[in-house]
């Protein structure tokens, strides 16, 4: 299947792995970015914002 990317365009990808009667498979949403929701993961974990800057400072991640 070809998914649409915001960045590259339309990527092509593997199909669904299970596939059941009665349930149309489809894609709702292009994978994420990378670190598109680091934020929203850390402050679930009950990092604030002020050590995600912190951690971000610290090169934890990435260049």
């Amino acid at each position: 299947i070809e998914i649409d990317h915001p960045v590259e365009g339309k990527v092509p990808n593997i199909g669904f792995a299970v596939k059941m009667g009665g349930t149309p498979q489809q894609v709702r949403r292009a994978p994420p970015l990378l670190g598109q929701h680091t934020a929203e993961v850390l402050a679930e974990l009950g990092i604030d914002a002020p050590a995600q800057r912190e951690l971000a400072a610290a090169g934890a991640f990435g260049s």
